[in-house]
């Protein structure tokens, strides 16, 4: 059976090849001759076939002597390891019924240090003869009805000796579906018959199973505690898999690591959280479980790429819809406060947009990267960005610049908007609105489209609405309170769900001077106005 296919690329003098840990040494005859060690294993390059295959024959018996040292000319081959024995299939032994849980060995539930060697597993799976010339066809009516198992292809030769070695091949299909000869509807055979296939040579094969045949979930369903919840989530940035392992799975956190690395090419260093978000710079501790210790990566987004060091800045993967959804709402012009803008998931979007963006951020490490993310989407000319408190960058530079663009005058043509995704504390920064005009009482008049709030917060309250609400008027105002659209966002933890708060800040809460005693709130608010059109198109 084909144990590993490797592509390479030799332009050197080399003097051998180490695969699965043994060493090889050969000699180049020419670009699609064989090159040959003795007696077991063998080695076959050539130049890339159309045609793949599940077992690999040899184009002549394994005597040819080896050399030393050996020069291959320029181009990608394919080496072929195979091992004699395994190069045709092997008919099941008489009794035998077909494997229907096709799964690794039950002797690794509970193995917490990887040993590959123990997923070495027999299956028995049908199959029956069909002709080569057919067999497109074939796979275009009978698809669902295939093998599905890794690095085993359906398809597969027949062994030399047999006399239909050039025009059949085998079949082997689901044994879920078809676990005896009889498995075949009429409808099924009369098709199969007419594409050149033969269900009456229905008869199981056995194959030699391996840690490679089995997939992440395979391995992870046979080897983690039944009664646990299982590993089933985790999100890749870059070549970084990040995980949040519960108590019950620590003791198997290498093993899960590894598995990962191991069955998913582009994923090189695996991390596991430590701890809670830090809510001051929203990172958190995290440690390396399995690969590299190298935590600067690029994740893509949106049409973006966003550059950062992991382990000192946040980002969420499951976050990309939302990001989304925000800057759907905003139109070329626009201006946009990013309050708490990380490393640019709404500024750099936004920007790309043509909108003018001041994005903030008081992680230094932040807002090293959002400057960094600016230059790489090329979005330089349209963000300005800020290493503030929050508090402080709507209170200085957010509202000179709101006054200077209520100067302009451009509305309604041009929208405002402000975004503040932490989630953890957001809401009591609402207190920064209050009064942000108040030394400008004339800015505002009649017409003027006054600025949208997307503000993001967590509940665990049995009446999440009525708990938002309560600390919306707590930190700006019962009016306000009364008004705001909740929307949710996701689920974070067991009863624990994230929110997003949209709201139009009034002209009361701007122009806001001092609280009245007996209510809490602005002694003056005008009637309530019109609705803006951003208020109509913010989905619920």
């Amino acid at each position: 059976m084909l144990r590993n296919i490797l592509r390479i690329s030799v332009d050197k003098y080399t003097s051998t090849v180490v695969l699965g840990g043994r060493q090889f040494t050969l000699k180049c005859l020419s670009q699609t001759e064989v090159l040959e060690k003795k007696n077991t294993e063998a080695f076959v390059v050539r130049q890339p076939s159309s045609r793949s295959k599940a077992f690999s024959r040899p184009a002549f018996p394994a005597t040819h002597a080896v050399s030393s040292s050996f020069k291959l000319p320029q181009l990608l081959v394919n080496v072929i390891l195979r091992i004699p024995m395994m190069s045709s299939l092997i008919t099941a032994p008489k009794g035998i019924t077909s494997t229907r849980d096709i799964s690794p060995p039950k002797s690794v539930r509970g193995m917490v240090t990887l040993d590959r060697e123990k997923f070495k597993q027999k299956v028995y799976v049908p199959g029956i003869l069909v002709s080569a010339q057919g067999i497109r066809d074939i796979v275009r009516h009978f698809n669902s009805h295939l093998l599905r198992l890794t690095k085993v292809q359906p398809f597969v030769d027949l062994s030399d000796d047999d006399p239909n070695v050039k025009k059949s091949r085998v079949m082997l299909l689901d044994p879920q579906q078809h676990p005896t000869k009889d498995s075949f509807t009429e409808e099924e055979s009369d098709m199969l018959k007419s594409k050149g296939a033969d269900p009456d040579t229905w008869q199981l094969y056995e194959l030699d199973m391996e840690y490679e045949n089995w997939n992440g979930e395979d391995i992870f369903k046979a080897v983690l505690p039944i009664e646990s919840e299982g590993f089933s989530s985790y999100t890749v940035i870059g070549h970084i898999a990040h995980l949040n392992l519960k108590d019950a799975l620590l003791d198997y956190k290498h093993l899960i690591g590894q598995v990962l690395i191991d069955k998913f090419k582009t994923i090189k260093t695996v991390v596991n959280k430590t701890n809670t978000i830090d809510n001051t710079f929203r990172n958190f501790q995290m440690e390396v479980i399995a690969g590299e210790d190298n935590f600067i990566t690029t994740a893509k987004e949106n049409g973006c790429q966003y550059k950062m060091d992991f382990s000192k800045v946040y980002w969420n993967s499951r976050l990309g819809t939302e990001h989304e959804r925000i800057v759907k709402l905003l139109k070329p012009g626009d201006k946009l406060y990013d309050v708490f803008a990380g490393i640019g998931p709404f500024a750099v979007p936004a920007g790309k947009k043509k909108c003018t963006v001041l994005a903030n951020d008081l992680n230094p490490e932040s807002h090293k990267w959002l400057q960094e993310n600016l230059k790489l989407n090329k979005v330089g000319g349209q963000v300005q960005t800020y290493n503030l408190d929050g508090r402080e960058f709507i209170r200085t530079v957010a509202k000179a610049d709101l006054v200077s663009w209520y100067r302009e005058d451009k509305y309604p043509l041009q929208s405002v908007h402000f975004v503040m995704n932490l989630p953890a504390m957001a809401l009591e920064f609402l207190d920064s609105f209050k009064g942000l005009l108040s030394g400008h009482p004339t800015i505002l008049h009649e017409n003027s489209v006054l600025p949208m709030v997307y503000c993001y917060c967590f509940s665990n309250a049995s009446d999440h609405l009525e708990d938002i609400r309560e600390r919306v008027a707590t930190y700006l105002s019962k009016e306000v309170a009364q008004k705001v659209q909740i929307r949710f966002v996701r689920n974070v933890a067991p009863k624990k769900d994230m929110y997003c708060v949209i709201f139009q800040l009034d002209k009361c809460v701007l122009l806001w001077e001092g609280e009245n005693e007996e209510t809490g709130n602005s002694e003056e608010c005008e009637p309530e106005r019109k609705k803006s059109k951003h208020e109509d198109t913010v989905a619920h």
